[in-house]
């Protein structure tokens, strides 16, 4: 897997259902921000993408943060375990670059 897979929003016609908004667990957690100021109103993935993150060894739920990849504010999201830690070890994914409202919504 590559550190991210950029992929069109959900609701883009090019969209495809096989796309994912996954990247490795440690350059997500890198990602994340104290923002206060969100300037989205929400935030949608795709089924594929939550369930390979909840197909992960152990994972029990899941936990979102905000955070900036670089480009614009976003939600980062992590699996966790029965304990509610995150699972954001080596080898770990999380997901990223949810569709944004707005603009898409």
């Amino acid at each position: 897997m590559t550190d991210f897979i950029r992929v069109f929003p959900v609701a883009h016609p090019d969209a495809q259902p096989s796309e994912v908004h996954l990247l490795q667990a440690p350059a997500a957690l890198a990602m994340l921000t104290d923002q206060t100021e969100v300037p989205f109103s929400s935030v949608a993935f795709r089924k594929e993408a939550i369930l390979m993150l909840l197909s992960q060894s152990g994972a029990e739920g899941l936990k979102f943060f905000h955070g900036h990849n670089g480009h614009h504010t976003t939600l980062v999201g992590f699996a966790v375990d029965a304990n509610g830690t995150l699972m954001a070890s080596a080898g770990q994914i999380a997901l990223e670059n949810g569709e944004r409202c707005p603009p898409f919504c």
